[in-house]
């Protein structure tokens, strides 16, 4: 659905890049199939660092600012060690999902060829199951790369930490360039996300069309 959306909002003669840009633009290939896979799999990485970033507390933040650590530096030192396991976690499953994501890049990849089309392409096409068993097959190895990757750069490390006492702590203020720059990342994100209700909307059948396939009701 988000490769078919994108397909009505961005192909040649649609809305946003005829109707709005007037300009030319081909999005079948390898960046129309980056683009679709990112935007349908940036909720579910998102859902999963969520739930880690709000698990760290804020106490740990503290000592480091005691020791004269602020902005960035904090955040290298101290949250993104303690979220790692959970950056892993979401890449690792969002790695799996795009590998065996079958639908976009059906659609929107053009001549672009990847292992989960050509699969099918031999089966559908040439009916060579030996063929596409093999390509199938070769799925596996990335994904176990990626597990094994990921298996090592989690386990490295120990990630228990005591906080003693649980106590309210204030949330520091984020300086404006950081904030107003990841509210910017925010914003276009969300735009291409609601990019996709539109262009399925949009292509949705009227209920007042007239009958064009010769049929009576």
């Amino acid at each position: 659905m988000v490769a078919f959306s994108y397909i009505m909002m961005f192909g040649k003669n649609r809305l946003i890049t005829a109707g709005l840009l007037h300009a030319k633009v081909n999005i079948f290939g390898w960046h129309g199939l980056w683009l679709a896979q990112t935007i349908a799999f940036s909720p579910v990485a998102f859902l999963v660092m969520e739930g880690v970033l709000q698990s760290i507390s804020l106490m740990l933040e503290h000592p480091g600012c005691n020791l004269g650590a602020t902005g960035f530096a904090l955040f290298r030192t101290i949250t993104f060690p303690l979220a790692r396991p959970g950056v892993a976690g979401a890449a690792l499953l969002v790695a799996i999902q795009v590998l065996a994501d079958f639908g976009n890049p059906i659609i929107i990849s053009g001549s672009f060829p990847v292992l989960e089309t050509e699969a099918w392409m031999r089966i559908e096409g040439w009916a060579d199951i030996a063929s596409a068993a093999i390509f199938s097959i070769l799925l596996l190895l990335p994904s176990f790369g990626i597990f094994l990757l990921q298996r090592y750069w989690v386990g490295r490390r120990s990630y228990v930490t005591i906080t003693g006492k649980i106590a309210q702590v204030d949330i520091q203020k984020t300086d404006a360039p950081v904030k107003w720059s990841l509210f910017a990342i925010c914003a276009i994100i969300s735009i291409l996300v609601l990019l996709v209700y539109v262009g399925a909307s949009s292509s949705a059948p009227s209920s007042t069309d007239g009958d064009t396939t010769g049929l009576s009701p």
